[in-house]
């Protein structure tokens, strides 16, 4: 009795160590088998009408297997006997299955030729039975959790879908009448080039109507991301030559914060397979971030180098630096770092989580590290290399 006991616990762990149903339900049928040297052995559980139903089996024929139907009562031990063909000599030991204190199956074992009943191995049935019932029962639970987790997951990715498509809507019914107040800013500038006052308001209006066009294309760019519609015109590009044209374009704006920047570049040419328009996006996108988050007559740096196989491109800062908690989640869209209230650049969280998307496109990987507020910032970008500029 003692060996069995010690297999009992060990069938136990086994059974207790899973949490898929169907696993529970073989492991059940298999282990007491095993433990009690039975010719057959049944798990049956009832269905909401009260009905028994065959859910796992050995040495039972399947044809009866799959038709064997019977109501869980009194009646269930005759219909049982047909199920494993019980003659007259035959051992035939069932114990309940109970869960919350109601029978909700049967678990049955089939002996040939041993008459009577086996008080032990009624015992040991007896537990089995009672171990299948927590198994499953925890089985159970986790199998409607998962099924609900993923009928939550579904959701949440058709709200994300709806929410790129409304993005994308958005900024591009915005486009149109943006484009109509860029041509009208640039006649007022026309019509009167020699006023002051006129020229300094079409300064703010063409700043901004520019500022408000680099947000909604990110808007646009992001939402054609998230739904796989860019395509990369891919070719071997220069990076010094991307870097050298992002900063030029964000050149007067540098200035105007008068921002100390430091340029590091190498000699040798770091050509990549890419989309150079896309990878403009990323490096201004970078230096713009830069720009932003750093106070008027702060130091910035950009530098590109080679290391193992793959161009390293640097954009770092001295400005309000990451809190620890953001650092996690800097690339994630919508999310941006505090500013002070009197900051007028304005923005919505994307630029980031646009260069990591278009970073991921094109084989590379971005990382942002930061020792906290008022420590500034520093991006990194790597880029895999063409094969010819990686042997060279």
């Amino acid at each position: 009795m003692e060996e069995r006991v010690q297999h009992l616990l060990a069938i136990n762990r086994a059974i207790a160590g899973t949490l898929d149903y169907e696993e529970v339900l073989r492991l059940v049928v298999d282990k007491t088998a095993q433990l009690t040297g039975a010719r057959a052995c049944a798990l049956l559980l009832r269905d909401d009408s009260g009905v028994a139903h065959v859910v796992a089996s050995r040495g039972l024929a399947a044809d009866k297997v799959e038709s064997f139907a019977a109501p869980l009562d009194e009646r269930i031990n005759g219909a049982l006997r047909g199920l494993l063909d019980h003659q007259r000599e035959d051992s035939f030991v069932g114990a309940p299955v109970i869960q919350h204190g109601t029978v909700v199956g049967i678990l049955v074992v089939h002996r040939d030729g041993r008459g009577g009943g086996d008080p032990d191995e009624e015992a040991i049935l007896s537990a089995l039975a009672d171990q299948a019932a927590i198994a499953l029962d925890h089985a159970s639970r986790y199998r409607q959790l998962w099924v609900e987790g993923q009928v939550a997951r579904r959701e949440l990715e058709r709200e994300s879908r709806r929410k790129d498509e409304f993005l994308a809507m958005l900024s591009h019914e915005l486009r149109n009448p943006l484009a109509a107040i860029v041509n009208a800013v640039e006649v007022l500038r026309l019509s009167s080039p020699q006023d002051p006052k006129l020229a300094q308001i079409h300064d703010i209006a063409a700043r901004q109507s520019m500022h408000m066009k680099r947000l909604l294309d990110d808007l646009l760019d992001v939402s054609r991301v998230n739904s796989n519609r860019i395509e990369l015109e891919r070719r071997e590009v220069a990076l010094q030559e991307v870097v050298e044209q992002a900063l030029d374009g964000l050149s007067s704006t540098i200035h105007q914060r008068g921002h100390h920047l430091e340029v590091t570049l190498p000699d040798e040419q770091l050509a990549v397979d890419g989309d150079p328009d896309r990878l403009l996006q990323v490096v201004s996108n970078l230096v713009t971030n830069a720009v932003k988050y750093t106070e008027p007559g702060g130091h910035l740096a950009v530098s590109l180098v080679r290391d193992d196989g793959q161009a390293v491109l640097r954009v770092s800062d001295d400005g309000i630096g990451i809190p620890a908690e953001l650092l996690p989640h800097v690339f994630d869209l919508f999310v941006q770092a505090e500013r002070a209230a009197n900051r007028s650049e304005g923005g919505l969280g994307i630029g980031l989580s646009l260069v990591k998307r278009l970073v991921e496109m094109h084989g590379g990987t971005v990382a942002a590290t930061s020792d906290g507020p008022g420590r500034g910032s520093e991006l990194v970008v790597r880029l895999p290399l063409t094969e010819r500029t990686a042997s060279s």
